[in-house]
């Protein structure tokens, strides 16, 4: 049975080197080391601090990514240099982005120590998808920033540790929203709002007057929130505002994804959403499809789009259509590396 709505996301990065990426790397964390006069704020050589990069590696098709026994000769590089297995600055090993195992990278040192400018973590492989194997490769950044005591610093966490995605298995998901000052976590005098992004005015106004593209969550309001298959419509955005003594400081974004939901979003990808270059642009073409298939669900649906920042605000107007265009240009002018897209498909 198709669901009445069904929701994605997808990010779009513009281009820095010349390869094409068709594969993203996450971390669990912000990868942003914390310097004070030239020391170290909340050493990621802890344990607790230690940071996870994993490699999802989607196809235009679908949500779900391809999983360790689809990917070979993989290689991860720190600044060019390959890692080799006896680096005790990392260690290689497997994350769980709900049931699909993928390659993941900890780091359990203070990599930027001796490094005043942006660093890179870049993941190699063949993959292997659709009959054909194709060589790939990501990369992600790893910066220093010099704080005072007063920066602040927002993000979700999956508490489980999970890929935010629910399963057969794990039918919950836990979210914590975190708020550095300074580079260390702060654990009082905060209070909590957590929204769900929607592209439907009236839900979006249904607990709230403020048209933000997001549903205000009654009761939502600790720094943890708990979501089941009935909170996801396959996959939801889900921010988090974060308030110091009353006063709104940062609000934090993250994706959840419900691997049990029967239906998902079939993107149809045309150009290159992880290296897009001037003069270029990516075009969706969505359909809702049956999960893990390509076989389209029966019915009529509106197709909505919006673009997002990094940190969930929005960007312009709401679109609709059955195709979406965006231009290098579109995300140059706002001075931005990357931007989001929602997308909403509504059953008629």
């Amino acid at each position: 049975m198709a669901a009445d709505i069904v929701r994605g996301k997808r990010t779009i990065k513009l281009s820095k080197k010349g390869d094409t990426l068709t594969t993203m790397l996450i971390s669990d964390r912000p990868l942003v080391a914390k310097y004070q006069n030239g020391s170290v704020i909340g050493s990621w050589a802890e344990d607790n601090n230690n940071r996870t990069v994993y490699a999802q590696v989607l196809t235009s098709l679908s949500n779900t990514p391809l999983s360790t026994a689809q990917l070979n000769t993989i290689v991860w590089v720190f600044n060019g240099n390959v890692i080799q297995e006896d680096d005790k600055r990392f260690q290689r090993t497997l994350y769980n982005i709900g049931s699909t195992q993928v390659p993941a990278l900890k780091i359990k040192d203070d990599i930027m120590n001796d490094i005043e400018t942006t660093s890179s973590i870049e993941f190699k492989a063949n993959a292997y998808s659709g009959g054909f194997t194709t060589p790939i490769n990501a990369m992600i950044n790893v910066t220093r920033e010099n704080i005072t005591a007063n920066t602040y610093t927002a993000y979700i966490i999956d508490a489980n540790g999970r890929g935010a995605t629910i399963t057969t298995q794990y039918p919950e998901v836990t979210l914590k929203a975190i708020l550095e000052k300074g580079g260390i976590e702060i654990t009082t005098g905060l209070t909590y709002q957590w929204h769900k992004a929607t592209l439907d005015e009236s839900l979006d106004l249904a607990n709230d007057s403020i048209k933000d593209s997001r549903i205000l969550l009654p009761g939502k309001t600790s720094s943890t929130i708990v979501l089941t298959a009935k909170d996801v419509q396959s996959f939801d955005t889900y921010t988090c505002d974060i308030f110091e003594d009353g006063k709104l400081v940062k609000t934090a974004m993250i994706s959840v994804r419900d691997e049990t939901d029967p239906t998902e979003l079939q993107y149809n990808v045309t150009g290159s959403e992880y290296d897009l270059q001037p003069g270029q642009q990516v075009v969706y073409k969505p359909k809702v499809v049956y999960r893990g298939t390509t076989n389209i669900v029966p019915g009529t649906f509106i197709y909505k789009y919006q673009k997002i920042k990094p940190d969930g605000s929005m960007i312009g107007s709401q679109a609709t259509g059955d195709s979406y265009a965006v231009k290098y240009s579109d995300i140059e002018t706002l001075g931005l590396e990357e931007i989001n897209i929602l997308f909403e498909a509504e059953e008629k």
